[in-house]
């Protein structure tokens, strides 16, 4: 009886649908069914066997190995691109950490100075590195950081700064842009829930002389005013 009990579970197992999800297990079966199948489309191609080649074509076997094949390779594939996509993560965070270990007891000001300092981290038409990436990320934390604490103070006292800092440096992404944009951005906000005979009285503080080269304040003074207008 165990005999017989044996040799019936060994039978299903040796009749077990070869379907997609069979194959899917068995990949390197499949490679095998394909093969098998190609062969035989080939072996009917070259003897002009119509009916063959019909039947191998529509082999419900060849077909799911075929199928299997492809969703395996579009799973594989996808596994690689998580595995890359874990690595690169692990490489970024890895070099935030330590850019951000080597200014820690830096302040915004000196920590954009350190990452101006350094050239060509991103090479045009390149992959930026972890590194780059990284030092990008860190910078626009510190420019955060910078416009945060700027914009603690009123308007004259970040343009006092911002005055002081572009006379060190005015390169793009310097100390003095972060500065230039601290300032614009606490005239909007100062404004922007002022009414129009307020934005028009603070016309002389936001589009000062020695500030009304940079369009920026006065057009951010200009937009306020047209809107302002048209809400009335």
């Amino acid at each position: 009886m165990i005999g017989l009990i044996l040799i019936t579970g060994l039978g299903l197992i040796g009749c077990e649908e070869k379907n997609q999800k069979y194959y899917l297990k068995h990949i390197d079966s499949a490679k095998e069914k394909l093969e098998e199948c190609r062969n035989g489309l080939n072996k009917a191609f070259r003897q002009n066997d119509e009916k063959l080649f019909e039947k191998i074509k529509n082999d419900t076997e060849c077909q799911a190995a075929e199928n299997a094949i492809k969703e395996d390779r579009i799973q594989q594939a996808k596994l690689e691109q998580e595995r890359k996509a874990a690595e690169e993560k692990l490489a970024l965070e890895t070099e935030m950490t330590a850019i951000r270990n080597q200014i820690a007891d830096k302040s915004w000001q000196k920590s954009i100075n350190e990452y101006l300092k350094v050239e060509g981290g991103n090479v045009l038409f390149s992959t930026p590195s972890p590194k780059c990436k990284a030092r990008e990320i860190v910078y626009n934390e510190k420019v955060d950081e910078g416009k945060k604490e700027l914009k603690q103070l009123s308007f004259e006292a970040i343009k006092e700064q911002m005055m002081s800092l572009c006379k060190l440096e005015q390169r793009r992404g310097s100390n003095c842009a972060v500065a230039q944009s601290a300032l614009e951005e606490k005239a909007t906000e100062d404004l922007a829930n002022a009414d129009i005979q307020t934005i028009e009285s603070q016309k002389p503080l936001y589009c000062a002389e020695d500030i009304y080269s940079l369009k920026a304040f006065r057009k951010s003074w200009e937009k306020l005013l047209i809107e302002k207008t048209q809400n009335i």
